[in-house]
């Protein structure tokens, strides 16, 4: 259990000075300005009773109204202070606008990142989810300043999250200009893959799959040929090729990217949407992408190739994707290219000559 300073800081946004001047009014909008208010104990508490005491505090001291909390601040945040390609349009209005009137939108502030070194407060972070159709999550988590000071700093996006939409997405925290449109690409893959059939995938399948699968597919510039024979050829007679299977942006076969306790908020096995359910799963629930790796490693470099090859929860489906390949070379660092400059640029290594992307 954390334990909470002796210092709580209380951030109240009421008009204060005139609630004094006036007792008889009660304030229940909130004020222009902020007050901090510090609160000396020598009472060592956890993190949740000095909460419930600034709590107490709030309520004694002004009754029928409340603080200004994180979530106020973060609905109230212009977009374009993440990226100036956004409007000048208060966060809440404009993810409402995003996730469409059909979503169910939830508020919540919590810890969302570890402290530091030399004892730095934890971050803290509003985040908003919003629940649209059968399982889909679309989750915005923005950092406000940290368990000291609650509100500091220039605020920022820390985590953007589509489940249960189609094969879940991780975007960057840059990319959030691109939700909007990521989300109809999720919404779209949804539609086609809710149409099949729950088939989960099986290793062993996965990787005969990848390894039959025609290179020309992957890239008209490579060659017509399985993709094993390829990458073997690629590889050189002294390096072993080795073949793994995973699921994609921290997902697991079992589990979704989201977590069931601060998120989804039901338990895993009474939610239709997760493979745990007992019954009959949604044809929509949490899914993820399937890839294959072809890696090899040897005295100069490692190599990994990724191909996509289908979901977790439907099996293989859709065409074939190769990912960048990433070469670890062993004088020079890592570096990721396409598929079909591999070949040659693994050459060079090879030649001793240094490269950049």
């Amino acid at each position: 259990m954390k334990t909470a300073n002796k210092h709580l800081i209380i951030y109240i946004a009421i008009m204060f000075l005139v609630q004094i001047l006036f007792s008889d009014i009660v304030f229940s909008e909130p004020a222009d300005f902020e007050i901090h208010i510090t609160i000396n104990t020598n009472k060592t508490m956890t993190s949740e009773e000095a909460d419930k005491m600034a709590e107490e505090f709030f309520k004694k001291a002004f009754p029928g109204s409340r603080p200004y909390t994180l979530v106020d601040y973060a609905k109230e945040i212009y977009m374009n202070t993440f990226d100036p390609r956004l409007p000048e349009e208060p966060l809440e209005t404009w993810f409402a606008n995003i996730v469409g009137p059909e979503a169910t939108i939830t508020w919540d502030e919590h810890v969302c990142g570890e402290g530091g070194e030399h004892g730095l407060a934890p971050s803290v972070c509003a985040t908003a989810t919003a629940r649209t159709g059968d399982c889909g999550h679309i989750v915005l988590s923005i950092g406000t300043g940290n368990y000291v000071e609650s509100i500091s700093g220039k605020p920022y996006v820390r985590d953007i999250r589509i489940a249960g939409l189609g094969p879940s997405m991780d975007l960057m925290p840059s990319d959030i200009a691109e939700l909007e449109q990521s989300l109809r690409l999720a919404r779209e893959r949804d539609e086609i893959l809710s149409s099949i059939p729950i088939n989960p995938i099986k290793e062993k399948e996965a990787i005969e799959y990848a390894k039959n699968i025609d290179a020309s597919l992957l890239d008209d510039r490579l060659p017509s040929i399985p993709l094993e024979q390829w990458f073997a050829e690629v590889a050189g007679s002294g390096s072993e090729v080795e073949w793994l299977w995973g699921a994609g942006d921290g997902c697991s076969p079992s589990r979704p990217c989201l977590s069931y306790k601060e998120y989804i908020k039901v338990r895993e096995e009474d939610d239709p949407c997760s493979p745990k359910y007992e019954g009959k799963q949604s044809n929509r629930g949490y899914d993820c992408w399937a890839y294959v790796q072809a890696s090899f490693e040897n005295n100069n470099e490692d190599v990994i190739l990724s191909v996509r090859v289908g979901t977790i929860r439907k099996g293989i489906v859709g065409d074939p994707v190769a990912q960048r390949v990433f070469i670890y070379n062993k004088g020079d660092g890592i570096k990721k290219f396409p598929i079909y400059e591999f070949p040659k640029v693994l050459e060079g290594i090879r030649n001793g000559e240094l490269f950049y992307p």
